[in-house]
């Protein structure tokens, strides 16, 4: 091995430490499946409208007590 490719030693006479290794940059953040689904319903205005039917029918059926009469 040449001496450029040695590890330099310290001023103590040992060998140095090793060097840090490269700090890694963070990864980009992608999106997820929740993410690129709610993206794709909300661009459908279809979809929209039928989100709000469904709630429209569950606050019904949730009230259905205090909208109908307990006779037929």
């Amino acid at each position: 091995m040449s001496a450029a490719h040695e590890r330099p030693e310290d001023p103590t006479g040992g060998p140095a430490a090793p060097a840090d290794p490269p700090a890694l940059a963070p990864a980009p953040r992608g999106e997820s499946a929740g993410e690129i689904a709610w993206k794709q319903f909300r661009a459908n205005p279809l979809a929209r409208f039928s989100l709000v039917v469904i709630h429209l029918l569950f606050g019904l059926a949730v009230f259905a007590p205090l909208i109908a009469s307990a006779r037929p």
